[in-house]
């Protein structure tokens, strides 16, 4: 059972998210920041791996106008992040499956913050590769990656 479909860890997520990524928060808001420098106050904007919902949450919060679209193959991570959204909910389209399933757009900008990690190299070149056809000309793109040393 992966970390994304295990009931406990799911129910901890953003708690252990938090402890284990000093500074996310800032990730967030500096993702944020970039992405509202050439994205419209009523931008449309995709986030790759939504899962948890806590990316899409920030973005809603510090933008009211912006509309969402979150793509993650983990149904019960995108079950949590319908929950996290609250009243932000409205302005969020929810997605299942890899990025290959996510709306074509184009959209304003787009994020995948600390997500690639999860996934194989040749995963990785996939994801980053059908981003920018989902974006309009001269979108932005913000990604955060962390490599786990593969040894643990």
């Amino acid at each position: 059972m992966s970390s994304f479909s295990d009931p406990k860890a799911i129910a901890d997520y953003a708690e252990n998210a938090t402890r284990r990524v000093p500074g996310l928060r800032d990730v967030h808001r500096m993702a944020a920041l970039l992405l509202a420098e050439r994205s419209p106050a009523d931008g449309r904007v995709l986030v790759v791996g939504a899962g948890g919902g806590m990316e899409l949450k920030f973005f809603a919060q510090s933008h009211p106008n912006w509309q969402l679209a979150g793509i993650d193959p983990s149904a019960e991570m995108l079950s949590l992040a319908r929950t996290a959204l609250g009243p932000f909910a409205s302005r969020v389209r929810l997605h299942h499956g890899f990025v290959e399933a996510a709306p074509e757009g184009p959209f304003d900008s787009a994020s995948s913050l600390l997500t690639l990690h999860f996934t194989t190299e040749s995963d990785r070149y996939r994801t980053l590769s059908e981003i920018p056809s989902r974006l309009k000309p001269g979108g932005d793109f913000v990604a955060r990656h962390s490599r786990i040393p593969q040894n643990h």
